[in-house]
């Protein structure tokens, strides 16, 4: 049986693969045909506006016209920023569920204390639906 201290997620060679692609010099998967030195050096402080939420819609408004470089980095900045989007919404969904579970349980007590039967709004009858 391995020891805790032995495990370990992405141990050896093959985090060291996956750090060595993440930061690599190549290009992945880069469609665009070759973009000038020109283009790079000029599009820089776009691009790294490109990983900013909400200033990514910078350099992809302005478009590949003005900057390819700026504007390769921008598509995946925008992508990064629908999923950032997507996972504060998530997360306030659930924050808002967990409160509304956590004043439904209060009015339960409540109820409980006072000697009531009481269903909740929505989903009291479930149980007897689903006959738990």
């Amino acid at each position: 049986m391995p020891r805790e201290k032995d495990f370990e997620p992405f141990k050896g060679y093959h985090r060291r693969r996956i750090i060595d692609k993440f930061f690599s010099d190549e290009e992945l998967g880069s469609e665009e045909e070759d973009i000038s030195s020109d283009d790079v050096e000029e599009g820089k402080g776009l691009a790294i506006l490109a990983y900013v939420p909400f200033l990514c819609l910078i350099p992809y408004l302005q478009g590949k016209e003005e900057n390819r470089f700026a504007y390769q980095h921008a598509r995946q900045g925008v992508i990064l920023f629908l999923i950032e989007i997507i996972a504060v919404i998530s997360a306030l969904f659930w924050k808002v569920a967990l409160f509304l579970v956590a004043i439904a349980a209060i009015a339960g007590v409540v109820n409980v204390l006072r000697g009531k039967t009481w269903k909740i709004p929505l989903i009291g009858n479930i149980p007897e639906k689903l006959d738990i």
